[in-house]
């Protein structure tokens, strides 16, 4: 069925690759030493660079490696570290937002929802706005030694919905961007 309709054979892979790059930087917002402890704060920037592979559409079990587009990244960071424990023990927290460029890729673009497996011939180059990204992480670590230390995150991650179009008027785009869209704890 799959080779019928113009997919690769599932086989075993072993692949290696680059993904996307970021560039960057940081600015010390302010390094303060009070009574009470540590406090650090800096706001940093980036440009993603799509350097990483998208998957070929007809290989249903390849990976992309990076998203195809470029995408302007911004954060804020701010970590404190209490004196009463000879600066031992660091909390952190860091907002981030991101957005990326519109861009296009080769996609398989289904007729309708029934379409699961769209043939070879669906193939064409999709103009798509990928979502935006926002999340949020809380964080501590204890230093235990000079050269260990225990760690743990907890992060809040919301994605917006992408959005695909294309120039066939028998496709629904609208499939691609189906559950693109959502929010995760970890």
């Amino acid at each position: 069925l799959l080779a019928a309709r113009g997919y690769s054979r599932f086989e075993s892979k072993d692949e290696t690759g680059l993904g996307d790059i970021t560039v960057g930087g940081r600015y010390r917002l302010w390094d303060l030493d009070t009574r009470a402890g540590g406090l650090f704060g800096s706001v940093q920037g980036g440009l993603g660079l799509p350097t990483g592979a998208v998957s070929d559409p007809g290989d249903i079990t390849s990976i992309d490696r990076g998203s195809g587009v470029f995408e302007f990244r911004t954060s804020h960071v701010l970590n404190y570290t209490p004196k009463l424990w000879d600066d031992r023990l660091t909390f952190s927290h860091s907002i981030n937002y991101s957005h990326r460029l519109p861009g296009s890729r080769l996609k398989r673009v289904p007729t309708d929802a029934s379409d699961v497996l769209p043939d070879e011939s669906s193939e064409e180059k999709v103009s798509m706005q990928l979502g935006d990204k926002l999340w949020t992480v809380l964080g501590g670590r204890v230093k235990l030694a000079p050269w260990a230390s225990l760690g743990g995150t907890y992060e809040w991650y919301w994605y917006g919905k992408d959005v695909y179009s294309g120039s066939r008027s028998d496709r629904d785009y609208s499939i691609l961007s189906k559950g693109t869209a959502s929010f995760t704890e970890t």
